[in-house]
């Protein structure tokens, strides 16, 4: 793997920091264009696979930020940046992606036409984003295996996934039934197609390729379904092969490829863990999230520590979906942790309440508990009465000492953060 990435570089080369600098260069003709052309086409040469080390995911289909999955090529990549952190902050320390094709690119870039602009511009935000809020030293970026539609069922039984094939006719059936054939086109030697269905994530475009016959008829609803099938099932395989080239675990972006991997024999750690939904942190600004995980570790890493520890207690050969898993530790851990916490911070809080409210004198202590805010209490320099309340500050202050240390209390402070952030 590698942590370079040829938009990075070129972004770096001509100091590009916001979306108007990058607009202004991509120019036909510009020679930042050459120059971005010369490093996509370098791109396919140097990422190669290699090894991981630490707690690392690879970002499956639909959240890869490669755009193989997009409906089209103007889709803002940035989304795709939020999707993907919020199902790996709490436990992954490493995030594997692919990024736009530099070879795909590299054709683009000969004509670079108003569509390739944009496309390319999308792509400028989102990188530019991830730089922004923290989270670029997490990335890090490698080239997958390509997908084969032609032989999708040899590669997916080579790749250990024969019992997606086995559920294939089933789900090529479903989707004929209830799907819809948008458009078929003849071009040349094949069919381009677009297909919808209710519970996909959107149309899907793909090819099928048959006879050159004037003759041959247009693929009918059941065989563009085969198609899609096709097409899922090799983008799985591709994911899927370069997760265990590269020895990382594989968090599956697209709902279909959660599906299709749900009765896996054998469920891992990491695919519970990217299936946790935590508490909702909707208001919370990823780089205000990133940013308390770094400047809070301590507490972060005593809540990811428990919360592996729960997820191995619960995961076994014959363990559930890690979807069903990950519920159950949400119901069974995380939500008594948090209740738990909240729970025991009142009680302190009152006991200081009712100890002011009886007249033992404080002194100079000016009492900015906030326990929800973390903020100490203050001592003032001309303290007079130290005797009686030194002891209640100090009792406060081993009460609450106790607390952080429970599993939950990163999270619990997360959830208080974004709560006051939403109120403004």
């Amino acid at each position: 793997m590698s942590n370079e990435f040829w938009l990075y570089e070129w972004l770096d080369e001509y100091d590009v920091k916001s979306i108007k600098t990058a607009s202004r260069l991509l120019k036909l003709g510009d020679p930042s264009v050459g120059r971005l052309q010369e490093l996509a086409v370098a791109s396919s040469d140097r990422n190669q696979l290699t090894s991981t080390e630490g707690t690392a995911i690879l970002a499956g289909r639909g959240i890869d930020l490669s755009g193989d999955w997009d409906c089209c090529r103007l889709v803002s990549q940035r989304q795709y940046v939020d999707a993907l952190f919020s199902r790996v902050w709490h436990y992954f320390d490493e995030i594997v992606i692919v990024g736009p094709s530099g070879e795909s690119f590299a054709h683009s870039l000969e004509r670079l036409d108003e569509e390739t602009t944009q496309s390319l511009l999308n792509y400028v935000d989102a990188f530019l984003y991830m730089r922004q809020v923290g989270a670029e030293d997490m990335v890090s970026f490698v080239e997958k295996t390509r997908p084969c539609t032609q032989h999708y069922a040899q590669h997916a039984r080579e790749a250990g996934l024969g019992e997606v094939l086995e559920r294939g006719e089933d789900w090529i059936e479903g989707l004929a039934e209830h799907g819809t054939v948008r458009h078929v086109r003849r071009h040349g030697a094949h069919w381009h197609y677009t297909f919808a269905h209710p519970e996909l994530e959107h149309d899907v475009n793909g090819e099928i390729w048959g006879e050159r016959e004037s003759e041959a008829r247009d693929p009918d609803l059941h065989e563009v379904a085969e198609a899609v099938f096709a097409r899922y099932v090799s983008h799985l395989v591709s994911d899927v092969e370069t997760a265990r080239l590269i020895e990382v675990p594989l968090g599956a972006g697209l709902p279909a490829h959660e599906g299709l991997l749900t009765q896996r024999a054998h469920v891992t750690e990491s695919d519970v863990a990217f299936n946790l939904r935590l508490p909702t942190l909707n208001n919370l600004p990823l780089s205000e999230l990133l940013k308390i995980r770094q400047d809070e570790w301590v507490y972060f890493d005593h809540f990811r520590q428990s919360l592996k520890e729960a997820i191995r207690q619960r995961v076994s050969s014959d363990a559930a979906s890690p979807a069903v898993v990950a519920e159950q530790i949400y119901e069974d851990v995380i939500e008594p942790g948090l209740n738990d916490v909240t729970r025991r911070l009142d009680v302190i809080q009152k006991a200081l309440d009712r100890k002011l409210a009886t007249g033992i004198a404080i002194g100079g202590l000016i009492t900015t508990v906030g326990v929800i805010t973390g903020a100490p209490l203050i001592i003032g320099a001309g303290i007079a009465a130290m005797g009686s309340s030194v002891p209640v500050a100090q009792k406060y202050f081993d009460d609450k000492g106790s607390i952080e240390l429970a599993d939950m209390y990163f999270l619990w402070r997360l959830e208080e953060r974004a709560n006051r952030h939403a109120k403004f």
